[in-house]
């Protein structure tokens, strides 16, 4: 039968037919060793001439751990040096391009130690002799300090290109001092097995098993070629009955050692069998040498008489020990007849890649009839349909992305796309069509008893039964269970209840093309406007693509999601400043998962509306296992504040960006509250809103914003900032304590610690001070700031915290003297019922710009 996997093998032989030059030879720069010879050659270390003076082979400065060599690399990089300062080399003496290496699939992942003072992105490159002419690049951060660390550089996607030069920079970053960094034990023995190996299919590749305790093994013609397997040939096994010899152990295995098992971390083994019985164990278990060391895995099969494939999770097992594999067949049960079972296409597959891409239809060489009788499955990367073509079946596994290119058609029997226990989906976008003649299904993994926000990915599905499921009825703000068999509706967002974990199956046509679904706001509900959607398409949705103003919602959505504590929380995205909180696991970003349920509202004064997508709005996704993350916008200006106890915490965040007011509008998010007494909750205010995400249009001197809190019970909560950026150096954040009476710098090494009370929407006690250098002096404290302080509190009074006899002043926006009087007491609070707007209140000669709501 053909399959990828002898693709892949077809390429890789291709490449080691194509490729006499050599491989690459592992570099541990000892005296005996391979590298001591080479000739090293810094560039942009600082100004020219590049003497090397600040490169050398040296003593290992700290041979221990698991670097205990004796010689390695040392570069002092300079301050005065450009940030991709570093060295290149060629593998040989003479330093010129006489050998040069080829990336195959048993050299592609690079490794290398290196020892640091600094936690900074280390580039490892790959060129060709010529400058610039063809290179290859991979970044990957250090994380230890001052102690050896071995980093890895994946170049798959260079398997069967030729190199000449390895170039090294080993601190790709802007520095304000010298750093010195060391090198050493590049190894070049890192294999990518090409996501699967193929140990047998008996029309190709072979594979001889002897039996014990009376179980026999031969190679046969297929017993039934058909559904999921046609090949001509399989193998058998018989397991006698006990009155001809047959054990409850009796089983077949490997009678010629193999080559030890390259292992991943989350691999498996799949085997089709044909069995006469269903619900009987199957034993797939790997040995070493001498037997000393066992892994096995038991499945049960579902089906009589009909070939069926089954999955041996051997995860974590341990690489390179295995050498035989040995199969048991009705496991723990003896007959009174003699039972024969086929088996066939025993392979193990690599679940650890995911971003490569491995293949395209136009470049399979396959005839049509082949393809036609052709079972395909993709375990990684993505598989492009970039010619129309029929294929028996497809089946999409978890962390592979099925694309078919537009004006292209794939038409298929069963198509299938699948979730495994990790969390990876198997996505697809048909940006051309795709025809199905039998059954289109995909997968959901829930792993465990709690709530879950799903949806439907295809038409037509029903509500399992046994299972119990909810919808969210904005007018009541009530929870409605839904029935097994009741249908599902796409774009509408379900909870799901399962009392363990699960596998949803979803069987119907893939959603696709024009989708949307009817909003509501009323007026008396508890949480108006707030409606609970989903994702309809069996891909990634861009939320930034969604048009949010003729849908009459804000540009923001929420997801109900949970920390690494085990609490629920939401996470909220802004679409307008592409800036998200990160409260739980998952984060939230514009990329909204495959059968994803999520929160939008339509904005104030509307009643209803409605949210449409469609096919320009789908994608894969663009990183690896962070389902949600996105980066923010490189200009956007932001600063998040996050809100702790000892087990709990929650974020709220600044943003500045130059289309926003200081009004509520779409550069605002409303804070969607947890209301759970042990989680302490943040947030900032405008325009009587609360806010979880409070956009600006400039931070100003002097500048105050009201921070809110809420606390269900009393004891010590703390305030940080965790994130403060794009702001320039001269802008400063100080947290004002009124309740205390005390002033702090908020900084990225700073936490304030404070005992609260059990506390409801709080909004008098804190306030953000915002300072700019160059306007006021560099330093602030207490007697800078208190005593001299300006801000509106909760209900809308002019605060003015002074030394006494202090005269203020109070201007409207057009100058306008509106109040003014000298200060009997250090704290005065003036209740002026002024309209709404901004103000300027002088005291002692300094000017605080307020804001009256």
């Amino acid at each position: 039968m053909q399959t990828l996997t002898r693709i892949f093998a077809a390429v890789a032989l291709l490449f080691a037919a194509v490729s006499t030059i050599k491989a690459q030879t592992n570099i541990d720069w000892e005296d005996a060793g391979v590298g001591h010879n080479y000739v090293l050659n810094q560039f942009e270390n600082g100004p020219y001439p590049q003497d090397n003076a600040n490169l050398s082979r040296t003593d290992n400065p700290n041979p221990s751990g698991i670097n205990t060599t004796a010689k390695c690399i040392k570069m002092n990089i300079l301050d005065a040096g450009q940030n991709w300062a570093g060295f290149w080399f060629v593998t040989n003496a003479s330093n010129d391009n006489s050998t040069p290496f080829t990336i195959t699939a048993d050299n592609c992942i690079i490794k290398m130690m290196v020892y640091k003072p600094i936690a900074s992105t280390v580039a490892f490159k790959i060129q060709d002799f010529s400058e610039n002419t063809k290179y290859a690049v991979k970044y990957v951060p250090n994380t230890k300090i001052n102690e050896w660390e071995e980093i890895t550089f994946d170049f798959t996607s260079e398997i069967g290109k030729t190199f000449h030069k390895i170039v090294i920079m080993p601190d790709s970053r802007d520095r304000s001092s010298d750093v010195v960094c060391y090198i050493d034990e590049i190894s070049f023995n890192g294999k990518n097995p090409l996501y699967e190996s193929v140990y047998a299919d008996y029309d190709n590749i072979d594979l001889t098993f002897g039996g014990f305790a009376g179980a026999t093994f031969s190679e046969t013609d297929n017993p039934l070629s058909s559904g999921i397997n046609t090949s001509a040939r399989v193998a058998s096994s018989t397991k006698p009955s006990s009155g001809n010899g047959g054990q409850d152990y009796t089983g077949i295995y490997t009678s010629s050692p193999l080559d030890p098992l390259v292992i991943s971390t989350y691999s498996k083994f799949t085997l089709k069998v044909y069995s006469p019985q269903s619900g009987i164990k199957i034993n797939l278990k790997l040995e070493n040498a001498d037997g000393s060391q066992v892994r096995d895995n038991v499945v049960i099969n579902t089906k009589v008489n009909e070939w069926e494939e089954l999955s041996f999770n051997l995860s974590g097992a341990t690489s390179g020990l295995y050498t035989k594999i040995v199969i048991f067949f009705d496991m723990e049960k003896t007959r009174d007849v003699d039972y024969t079972y086929y088996f066939d296409d025993l392979r193990l597959i690599n679940r650890s890649n995911s971003n490569t891409t491995i293949f395209k239809l136009s470049e399979s060489g396959f005839s049509d009839a082949v393809l036609a009788n052709t079972s395909f499955t993709v375990y990684s990367g993505t598989y492009t349909v970039d010619v129309s073509k029929t294929i028996k079946s497809m089946t999409v596994e978890g962390k592979a992305k099925l694309t078919i290119e537009p004006s292209d058609t794939l038409t298929v029997t069963d198509i299938k796309l699948k979730s495994d226990i990790l969390g990876y989906l198997g996505t697809f976008i048909d940006k051309g069509s795709l025809s199905v003649s039998g059954q289109s299904s995909v997968e959901q993994y829930l792993p465990s008893a709690r709530n879950w926000y799903i949806s439907s990915p295809v038409s037509g599905a029903t509500v399992p039964s046994g299972q119990t499921y909810y919808i969210y009825d904005e007018a009541s703000s009530a929870w409605v269970v839904v029935s097994g068999g009741a249908a599902m509706t796409p774009s509408k967002g379900y909870i799901a209840q399962p009392s363990g974990a699960t596998t949803i199956t979803y069987i119907g046509a893939f959603n696709s093309g024009p989708q949307s679904i009817g909003l509501t706001r009323t007026a008396l509900a508890d949480k108006p406007g707030f409606n609970l959607v989903a994702n309809p398409y069996p891909s990634y949705l861009d939320w930034s693509k969604v048009d949010t103003t003729t849908a009459k919602v804000l540009s923001t959505m929420w997801y109900r999601t949970k920390t690494s504590g085990g609490a629920y929380t939401y996470d909220t995205y802004n679409g307008s400043l592409n800036v998200a909180t990160t409260n739980g696991v998952n984060k939230a970003t514009k990329l909204i998962p495959p059968m994803q349920a999520f929160w939008v509202r339509l904005k104030e004064g509307e009643t209803s509306g409605t949210l449409s997508f469609e096919n320009t709005m789908r994608s894969h996704i663009d990183e690896e296992r962070n389902m949600l993350k996105v980066k923010s916008i490189d200009e956007t200006k932001l600063i998040r504040l996050r809100i702790t106890n000892q087990s709990y915490s929650d974020e709220a965040l600044v943003c500045v960006h130059p289309n926003a007011s200081y009004h509520y509008e779409s550069y605002d998010s409303p804070k969607f509250f947890n209301n759970k007494s042990n989680q302490p909750e943040i947030y900032t205010t405008v325009d009587a809103e609360k806010l979880v995400i409070n956009g600006l249009n400039e931070i100003v001197d002097n500048e105050q914003l009201a921070i809110g809190y809420s606390y269900g019970t009393e004891g010590d909560l703390s305030i940080e900032l965790v994130e403060l950026i794009n702001f320039y150096s001269n802008v400063k954040v100080y947290l004002l304590d009124k309740q205390l009476s005390t002033v702090t710098e908020l900084t990225t090494d700073t936490k304030y610690t404070f005992n609260t009370s059990a506390s409801t929407l709080n909004e008098n006690r804190f306030s953000l001070l915002f300072k700019v250098q160059g306007t006021t002096t560099n330093v602030y404290t207490n007697s800078d700031i208190l005593p001299n302080s300006v801000f509106v509190d909760g209900l809308n009074k002019i605060n003015i915290v002074a030394k006494e006899k202090a005269d203020y002043f109070i201007f409207n926006a057009l100058g306008q003297l509106v109040d003014n009087g000298k200060l009997n007491v250090n704290h005065k609070i003036l209740n002026l019922n002024l309209v709404s707007g901004f103000y300027f209140v002088n005291v002692d000669n300094k000017t605080t710009k307020i804001f009256i709501k």
